[in-house]
């Protein structure tokens, strides 16, 4: 079985790269239905549920990256596209639309800035392996 090397990983706003990413994490869920009776002596529960995603992305602050880091506003809604072994062909991708809803960025006097984005879907997440 193969794995990815995290540090071949891309992401990017349309067909921009972000740049300075420095990690990503991508979670998936999907609802549940509750459909225990009366009498019942466990839960039981039936898929088919409402599905959802969400992004975080870690960067190193790069205010000249005005494609990319900048365009990605508190409110705003971006393409994203996860790449997490590369871009190149036969690579998987990880693409939808997400509003981002939280901006974090942090800094102290021997460290370098960071700025962390998390992002809400705002629709499917599409799967599909790089030609």
């Amino acid at each position: 079985m193969s794995t990815l090397d995290g540090n071949d990983g891309v992401v990017k706003i349309g067909t921009t790269i972000i740049a300075e990413v420095t990690a990503w994490s991508l979670s998936e869920t999907a609802d549940v239905k509750e459909d225990t009776a009366m009498g019942d002596t466990t839960k039981t529960r039936k898929p088919g549920g409402i599905k959802d995603w969400s992004v975080t992305i870690d960067c190193w602050y790069d205010p000249t990256d005005t494609d990319g880091q900048e365009t990605l506003t508190v409110g705003s809604q971006v393409a994203l596209d996860l790449f997490p072994g590369g871009d190149g062909s036969g690579d998987q991708s990880c693409a939808g639309n997400a509003i981002i809803t939280a901006i974090n960025s942090s800094g102290s006097k021997d460290g370098v800035v960071t700025r962390n984005f998390s992002a809400s879907a705002n629709g499917s997440l599409t799967k599909t392996t790089v030609a």
